[in-house]
């Protein structure tokens, strides 16, 4: 079952783009966004 999201941003839709049943990353990473104003976050465990 996919239980992990992909959150997109766009300039007419902010949400959900999917659902995925694999980890890319294990936590120790940074989220950045930069499509308006621009935003990072740092997610330290999954």
């Amino acid at each position: 079952m996919a239980n992990i999201l992909n959150v997109t941003t766009q300039a007419t839709n902010n949400g959900v783009g999917g659902f995925y049943d694999f980890y890319t990353e294990e936590g120790n990473c940074l989220t950045v966004d930069s499509a308006v104003i621009g935003c990072c976050s740092y997610q330290n465990s999954e």
